[in-house]
């Protein structure tokens, strides 16, 4: 009797009839932005935080705090990292807050 009740089942479905799951979305990416004047300013600690963010999957530009205040339109990315102290930070986010914006087509 079991064997008639499986023969009534409908067949399995084809793997290529199935949904695709969506592919994760790729990792943001990262503008670490650092002052290599600033007091306590270390290169291996920058590099170190280069390293770990492009070993987790994120695409990391290393960009002079300098060179992003004066163009930070230049040095887009999803992620800004912040790396000296309370002036850099002020010159970075003043930077963000007079970027001319860019509209996506």
């Amino acid at each position: 009797m079991a064997d008639r009740a499986l023969a009534r089942q409908a067949p399995a479905p084809l793997l290529s009839a199935l949904p695709v799951a969506p592919s994760p979305a790729p990792a943001p990416s990262v503008a670490l932005v650092y002052n290599p004047h600033a007091g306590n300013f270390c290169a291996r600690t920058l590099e170190r935080w280069r390293a770990a963010l492009t070993a987790a999957g994120h695409a990391t530009r290393l960009v002079d705090s300098l060179d992003y205040a004066r163009a930070p339109q230049c040095h887009r990315a999803d992620v800004v990292c912040i790396v000296g102290g309370d002036g850099t930070a002020r010159l970075v986010v003043e930077a963000e807050l007079h970027a001319p914006r860019i509209t996506p087509a």
